[in-house]
């Protein structure tokens, strides 16, 4: 699992750094006053979220692999 530490030195997981990113793009495209900023920041905000939402499902896939070694192994 690829995990990052925040500014007060907390390990987060890779899809939390993602989320995180897409929202401050939230942000910035909500504050924009010029139409294609805040287009931009929409479509950074929605690649942000599809890169979150795979970082979630391959940390999902690779805790299910480790379960099952695991059990194997205590078979």
């Amino acid at each position: 699992m690829r995990r990052s530490c925040n500014a007060r030195g907390l390990v987060i997981k890779e899809y939390e750094r993602f989320e995180a990113i897409a929202a401050q793009h939230r942000r910035d495209g909500n504050d924009a006053t010029l139409d294609n900023v805040r287009e931009r920041c929409q479509r950074s905000e929605d690649a942000w979220l599809k890169m979150a939402a795979q970082s979630r499902r391959t940390e999902l896939r690779r805790e299910e692999r480790d379960r099952k070694t695991v059990m194997m192994a205590e078979a």
